[in-house]
């Protein structure tokens, strides 16, 4: 497919936004999400479509088709690593992330065997000792408190012969202790993202140069963000590990350097077109 062409969609692409996109990433998302282009994305391969993401940008920016065509041969692609410096969370084995656990004072039932009755419903009637009888004024009579039986209804349980359980109040359950019903236990991990990018700004692939496969910080997260030559192809998020207490939170680590697109997926109708490169984290731990 010619620049040309590809400049002719990208107005034509432009012309359906809604709003004007703040950054390239916002075409790239918008392209993405136009379901009824997938198969066509995917006839132009991932070259071609990667030009008219470019291209599409630089048309809603009023660039001329010669300065997008110089930003195609500024083109370069790669891998980068940044954490927030959240601890990860994993959890509790205990509990199966439930928070809570099987009461063992009732085995989970909630209830007990009345003491006082033993589970019998009944017990001994105090005023006759079980006699059934009380001496009255004509001699003996029966027992007005258990009405001659000698056992009376257990007042601990009301007659079930069951009692609830005070461990956990008859819910059969109680909070677990390992992670303190929280249901997840503090680990020494971070959280981290791994992204694939396409990048034109080769102030940027020269630190990126330098930087590759360093212990040092590239850009602040918000600046790489928040840039205008750059669009996510591909992440891998919320991934996580023990990680050197050098690293440094928002700031963008290079993985990876590629002067042309690596072997890397291409699947239009995935919600990120592109699979991110093998990465090694290693010299981060």
């Amino acid at each position: 497919m010619t620049n040309s062409k590809i400049y002719r969609l990208a107005k034509r692409m432009f012309s359906d936004f809604t709003k004007p996109p703040q950054t390239p990433n916002d075409v790239y998302n918008t392209l993405t999400g136009e379901k009824n282009y997938w198969d066509y994305f995917k006839y132009m391969g991932p070259d071609n479509f990667i030009k008219l993401c470019i291209a599409t940008w630089g048309v809603s920016q009023n660039i001329p088709q010669e300065q997008i065509e110089e930003w195609y041969d500024k083109v370069f692609f790669a891998t980068v690593f940044s954490t927030e410096d959240e601890t990860y969370y994993d959890e509790c084995g205990m509990c199966d992330g439930g928070g809570h656990v099987r009461c063992d004072n009732c085995n989970g039932i909630g209830d007990l065997e009345c003491d006082e009755c033993e589970g019998d419903l009944e017990v001994t009637c105090h005023f006759c000792d079980g006699d059934g009888k009380i001496d009255g004024d004509d001699g003996p009579e029966d027992c007005d408190e258990c009405e001659g039986k000698g056992q009376r209804e257990c007042d601990e349980c009301n007659g079930t012969g069951k009692v609830t359980c005070h461990i956990c109040g008859g819910d059969g359950d109680v909070y677990c202790d390992d992670c303190n019903g929280d249901g997840n236990l503090e680990t020494d991990e971070k959280l981290f993202d791994i992204q694939f990018i396409v990048c034109w700004n080769r102030n940027l692939y020269d630190l990126f140069e330098i930087k590759e496969e360093e212990f040092e910080e590239v850009i602040p997260t918000d600046r790489f963000y928040n840039s205008k030559s750059i669009i996510i192809l591909g992440e891998v998020t919320q991934e996580h590990a023990e990680l050197s207490d050098e690293v440094t939170p928002d700031q963008i680590y290079c993985l990876g350097l590629y002067n042309q697109l690596p072997n890397v997926r291409f699947e239009p109708r995935k919600p990120k077109f592109f699979t991110t490169p093998s990465w090694d984290i290693s010299h981060l731990q």
